[in-house]
């Protein structure tokens, strides 16, 4: 299934475009809980001056079942980071390299918006 990532190509004209791409960045145990992690690069829709791109790391608690799968609905694993810890930038470019050398991504394995589940089920 190597088709599932976006090509290098694929992935500059995506973060041009503005559109979100994420990368699965593994699960752990933690408390006796295990903790799944990902993060995301996002065009801030909400940036009114100008493009601002945000690297979103998330953590949430692994409530996997039968009835219940959608990893963007689980619980945050810190509360004081609902929604992920997050850090702008100016550019996608920007945002992008401090992905690949900040919080350890691999350029070759990013997915459009809405694919980390079936990442996360692959991987």
């Amino acid at each position: 299934m190597m088709d599932r990532y976006l090509t290098k190509n694929g992935l500059e004209r995506s973060l041009e475009q503005g559109r979100t791409v994420e990368q699965w960045l593994g699960a752990r145990i933690e408390n006796g809980v295990r903790v799944l992690k990902w993060l995301s690069i996002e065009h801030d829709e909400d940036d009114r001056e100008g493009c601002t791109t945000i690297v979103r790391v998330s953590e949430v608690l692994d409530e996997d079942g039968p009835d219940f799968y959608d990893i963007y609905e689980f619980t945050a694993y810190d509360a004081d980071a609902e929604f992920g810890v997050t850090k702008t930038f100016d550019t996608p470019q920007d945002a992008l390299r401090y992905a690949l050398t900040n919080v350890g991504a691999d350029e070759l394995k990013f997915v459009p918006r809405g694919m980390i589940q079936l990442e996360r089920r692959t991987v």
